[in-house]
């Protein structure tokens, strides 16, 4: 499914486990309990999306867009963000635990 458009679209309560979602658009999308469990998020944007308490464990976001994106309460246990940006986001009581980021990114 790579390169679909879910601009603005209502995904509350979606089941997107293990999707290959690389390049999709979720802009200003509603993920509300989306669970994207060992989903391919790869050089996805969520730009303005809206994801409280989606379910991200084990998926990969690598390059992906998460501007201004709100990730309250959100699940991102092993979740691998290398090189995604979360620019103006919102983390407030977000679970990163076994997060992978790359450790040389800003040197």
């Amino acid at each position: 499914m790579p390169r679909v458009s879910f601009v603005r679209a209502n995904l509350t309560d979606a089941n997107l486990k293990g999707v290959d979602l690389r390049g999709a658009n979720f802009q200003f999308a509603n993920l509300y309990r989306a669970d994207l469990t060992d989903a391919n998020l790869e050089g996805a944007n969520f730009e303005y999306a809206y994801l409280w308490r989606a379910n991200l464990t084990d998926a990969n976001a690598t390059n992906a867009n998460l501007n201004w994106a709100q990730l309250n309460l959100a699940i991102l246990d092993g979740l691998t963000i290398t090189g995604a940006n979360f620019s103006f986001s919102d983390l407030s009581d977000t679970v990163l635990e076994d997060t992978e980021v790359d450790p040389d990114r800003g040197k």
